[in-house]
């Protein structure tokens, strides 16, 4: 829809081109090779054998020599004509051969990002208490993103990040699940390093709602399903009816059955959402991360969900990022960042208070936003 809405389709034609006139150069450079090398052997070895036979001819003929001694020698050559052949494709099959090797061997010098260190341990979580500690990243090759950041989100408890864009939050939410590695400082769940843990107990724990959420294709059922492979239908059903899918469910052609599509085509923004918190809820994780999981669904999609967000958040430590202030009003604690540093942390009553603070500067703008509408 993009590349025609935006007419699209000459450049990306071109593109296409140029690839494949790149392959079909190589291809056709292969073909020639081989295509070639089978005449000239075939040539130089009937040549060969021509050139035995007429001189076996002449020393028969002029010198006497026995025929038998010839004939042997041309039967020799004879059998190692066709091993010949086959020496002379040796290097077109080599050379394929290194550059398979080359590709395969790139793929498996590559180094993960986040290694899991040979002692780590599985992860202990009692209150859920998620802790950052001086905390810096940044991006290969590019500038800071955080900068000594540090705060506590805890146990139990909706902690919200606020601040303008390019401010490091949602860095920190793929920081937490170690989707990357902190290039200094540490982050801690019940004080313990997460770079200390295994990655699969590390990630058991947690639970992710985006702002774009992702369907796979199969059934509603099954994409529910994801957050825990062992949950039984009946579970599924109690998730769904908790993220308030189920009555949009009921109302599939096939309920639960029904085929999603690619990415969830078939349903709308506000359902897929619903979809992606009811795979957050049945995993039933102490700790919910979620990624401004409303800013772009319409305003009834986006009460709905809200209503399965504030389910979803009971009982769970948070941590949630905010572009709208009017989700995070009841957020135990807030914390403000701007340009990769902690400003401010509070509650929404002491932070809109603030003279000249970046929360009540920000809540201002939001609210005379709205009063312009």
């Amino acid at each position: 829809a993009i590349v025609k809405a935006f007419t699209m389709e000459k450049q990306l034609e071109t593109r296409v081109d140029k690839v494949i006139d790149a392959a079909e150069w190589r291809a056709n450079r292969i073909a020639r090779l081989t295509e070639k090398s089978a005449p000239l052997t075939e040539t130089i070895a009937g040549l060969a054998v021509s050139g035995v036979l007429a001189y076996a001819a002449y020393r028969a003929i002029y010198d006497n020599v026995p025929p038998g001694a010839f004939f042997a020698f041309v039967t020799a050559l004879l059998l190692a004509y066709d091993p010949a052949r086959r020496l002379a494709r040796v290097q077109i099959s080599l050379e394929r051969a290194v550059v398979n090797a080359q590709m395969i061997y790139d793929i498996l010098d590559m180094e993960p990002v986040q290694r899991q260190k040979p002692d780590a341990k599985p992860l202990t979580v009692a209150n859920a208490t998620v802790e950052l500690r001086d905390v810096e990243f940044s991006y290969k090759d590019g500038g800071p993103i955080l900068k000594g950041v540090s705060f506590i989100a805890e146990g139990g408890k909706t902690t919200a990040l606020v601040g303008p864009s390019g401010a490091g939050k949602s860095t920190i939410i793929n920081l937490v699940p170690r989707f990357y590695d902190p290039t200094a400082g540490a982050i801690f769940i019940d004080g313990q390093n997460i770079a200390d843990i295994t990655t699969l107990s590390l990630r058991q724990n947690l639970a992710y709602v985006s702002q774009q959420p992702y369907l796979f294709e199969g059934t509603i059922r099954d994409n529910i399903r994801y957050g825990r492979p062992e949950a039984t239908d009946a579970e599924i059903e109690e998730a769904a009816r908790l993220a308030f899918a189920h009555d949009f469910i009921l109302a599939q052609p096939q309920g639960y059955d029904t085929p999603v599509g690619e990415n969830g085509m078939t349903l709308s923004g506000g359902q897929r959402q619903r979809l992606s918190i009811a795979r957050a809820l049945v995993r039933n994780a102490p700790i919910l991360l979620l990624d401004e999981a409303t800013s772009a669904l319409d305003t009834e999609s986006e009460a709905v969900v809200q209503k399965a967000l504030d389910t979803a958040m009971t009982g769970r430590t948070v941590i949630v990022i905010a572009h709208r202030l009017s989700t995070v009003v009841k957020a135990d604690k807030i914390v403000v960042m701007n340009e990769g540093n902690v400003v401010e942390e509070g509650v929404h009553e002491t932070l809109a208070r603030q003279e000249d603070g970046l929360y009540a500067r920000l809540n201002n703008l939001q609210a005379t936003g709205v009063r312009g509408l």
